[in-house]
């Protein structure tokens, strides 16, 4: 799904389409939209510095020593500012999911999409990811997560989609998700998958 979103692959039917945007048109889009892969591609012999020039001046946005400026309190928080200057092939998996989400921050898009975000994360670069998602959303943005760590989610997101064998069984407020069982999102998503898995055995 995350790879139809971005324009990586081809629905089969439908359209796509942010802020009257179509996905085809993939320049206008990705200027929107920020995009953390599960498995982010990096040019691993450049340094973490030299691959953040490299993307900035790919697109153009701004100058980089602004963006920097701009950046350095996200990056101070994850850590990663005095390890710029190392190869991404020395770093270890945390902190190259740490420059993806700079990566995809650093030309101001107005949604990301995040796929896995919290993967090979300690617990303190978790804390700050979160409280970097949530003041995005405060300042207007949105985000779309895909993601197994349902307990990480649970304190951030708004809306839950469950998508199960390619079909979307649940699609609302979490609140309203949650409120229907009055247990957890991890709890409900259980009941709501084996229910769906109920249904499809008799329908056969």
């Amino acid at each position: 799904m995350m790879r139809i979103l971005t324009g990586l692959l081809q629905a089969t039917y439908g359209t796509i389409e942010v802020d009257d945007v179509n996905v085809r048109n993939r320049a206008r889009y990705m200027n929107l939209v920020g995009y953390v892969p599960d498995e982010p591609f990096f040019y691993e012999d450049l340094t973490g510095a030299e691959f953040l020039r490299f993307t900035n001046d790919l697109h153009q946005h701004e100058d980089l020593t602004v963006a920097m400026e701009r950046l350095d309190p996200l990056l101070t928080r994850l850590g990663i500012k005095d390890v710029l200057h190392r190869r991404i092939h020395t770093y270890s998996l945390g902190t190259k999911r740490k420059l993806a989400i700079i990566l995809a921050v650093i030309r101001l898009p107005k949604y990301l999409l995040l796929d896995e975000p919290f993967n090979g994360l300690d617990p303190i670069s978790t804390y700050h990811i979160k409280e970097f998602l949530t003041n995005f959303c405060h300042q207007g943005g949105g985000i779309l997560i895909s993601t197994h760590q349902l307990d990480l989610v649970e304190t951030i997101a708004t809306h839950v989609t469950v998508i199960n064998e390619g079909k979307v069984i649940v699609s609302e407020s979490l609140q309203s998700f949650i409120k229907s069982t009055g247990s957890s999102l991890e709890r409900n998503l259980i009941v709501t998958i084996q229910a769906a898995g109920s249904d499809a055995r008799e329908d056969c």
